[in-house]
C-alpha cells in the first residue's frame, strides 16, 4: 500500500470513530434528561405564582445546594423549602398549595452564613 491510500484509510477510520462517539454521546445524554418515571404516580411542574401575570419560567434551583428541610407556612395550605448553598447561605421558598399543584413565590429569603 503506498501512503496516500493509508492516509485515507486513518481519516476514514478517525472519521468513522469519530461519528459513532457523537452519536453515542449524544445518546446517553438524551437519556439523562428524560424525568423519571414514576408507576401510579402524575408529575406537575412547579411553578411561580401566576395570579398576578402571564407565564412565567419554572423555577431552576441550583444542582450545588443542599436541600435543608421543609416548614409550616403563615397561611393554611403553604410551606416553606429551605437550601443552602455550598457558602452557608441559606435560602427560603415559600409556596402554596392549589389542588394538586405546588406553586412557588417569586420572593426568595436569603440568610447569610457569617465567617
Amino acid at each position: 500500500m503506498n501512503r496516500i491510500k493509508i492516509a485515507y484509510f486513518v481519516v476514514a477510520l478517525f472519521a468513522v470513530t469519530l461519528t459513532f462517539t457523537f452519536w453515542n454521546h449524544r445518546q446517553v445524554f438524551a437519556q439523562t434528561l428524560e424525568p423519571p418515571k414514576l408507576q401510579g404516580f402524575t408529575l406537575n411542574e412547579i411553578r411561580f405564582d401566576e395570579s398576578e401575570g402571564g407565564k412565567k419560567p419554572t423555577p431552576q434551583i441550583p444542582k450545588s445546594w443542599r436541600f435543608v428541610g421543609v416548614s409550616n407556612g403563615e397561611k393554611s395550605n403553604s410551606n416553606n423549602l429551605w437550601f443552602q448553598d455550598s457558602s452557608g447561605n441559606i435560602y427560603m421558598f415559600q409556596g402554596f398549595t392549589d389542588g394538586p399543584t405546588f406553586i412557588i413565590n417569586e420572593n426568595v429569603g436569603e440568610l447569610h452564613a457569617t465567617n
